[in-house]
């Protein structure tokens, strides 16, 4: 459990509530988009990077090749506005920040209230998962809860292909 934001240890963070299984793997990043230092994350088994490892003598045992996983498409990628403010919680102004890891049904939880520059409130709701049963699939759910304000919020949502 994370209680407030604490940008300082986003990194470390972003491990402690990562999500996999023996096929995918995801780093507890913010999908919303986030200004400050992270680390975007996902991966997938078999998708690897091999470089030459290069030896003065070859001697038996020793490898001539390395394999390190690579990062692939950022498949949670989120954008969020209200009234032409973008949410970004290096940013924006957010309080009542939580941040969960439900080991028993293997999700990631996440809330918070953004107060926007115009004073509207918005209770915002993730929950993400990686399933254990079908090893291909993954997914997030965002609950939006207005507080002060009834009207738009625009979503943008998408596959992230960028380096």
């Amino acid at each position: 459990v994370e209680e407030g934001f604490h940008p300082e240890a986003s990194r470390v963070s972003e491990s402690i509530f990562a999500l996999g299984n023996e096929y995918m793997g995801v780093r507890g990043y913010f999908e919303e988009g986030y200004s400050g230092e992270q680390l975007i994350g996902s991966y997938f088994n078999g998708f690897f990077e091999e470089v030459p490892v290069c030896r003065p003598a070859a001697y038996k045992g020793l490898i001539d090749h390395a394999r390190f996983m690579v990062n692939t498409v950022d498949w949670l990628f989120t954008r969020i506005e209200l009234d032409g403010e973008i949410l970004d919680i290096a940013r924006s102004k957010v309080k009542n920040f939580k941040r969960t890891l439900d080991l028993k049904t293997g999700t990631l939880n996440r809330e918070f209230i953004w107060e926007s520059v115009s004073g509207k409130r918005l209770k915002l709701s993730f929950r993400r998962l990686i399933s254990m049963v079908r090893a291909n699939l993954g997914g997030q759910e965002i609950t939006f809860t207005p507080l002060n304000f009834s009207g738009p919020v625009q979503v943008q949502t998408g596959l992230d292909f960028s380096p």
